[in-house]
């Protein structure tokens, strides 16, 4: 029983990770509204403050170069860190080292 279900957990976890990016570009558009509404005092309203920080000190103290951060908001602060999360998994999961290394149940 223990070897099915490690091996439908790897199975799983093998179809998401080849999944197109439409899907994943569809999931972040779904829970992104959601993750927002329910962290705003948590990692969002950080994000936010860092980038209202940091688009003043930029004013002050490099006005040339403060366009690039102008443009930033933290929704694409938010999808970089996702894509590059799903980029990470990917990769790892090419190496079956560290497949090897995943503890899929708890027993």
């Amino acid at each position: 029983m223990f070897r099915l279900k490690v091996f439908t957990y790897r199975l799983l976890f093998n179809i998401l990770l080849h999944l197109p990016d439409i899907f994943y570009s569809f999931l972040f558009t779904l829970f992104f509204p959601i993750y927002k509404a329910l962290h705003t005092e948590r990692a969002y309203g950080r994000v936010v403050k860092h980038l209202e920080a940091a688009r003043e000190y930029m004013d002050k103290e490099a006005p040339e170069r403060a366009e690039p951060l102008q443009k930033a908001t933290a929704r694409n602060v938010f999808k970089g860190i996702y894509w590059n999360a799903l980029d990470s998994y990917r990769g790892l999961a090419r190496f079956k080292s560290v497949e090897r290394r995943i503890v899929f149940d708890s027993n």
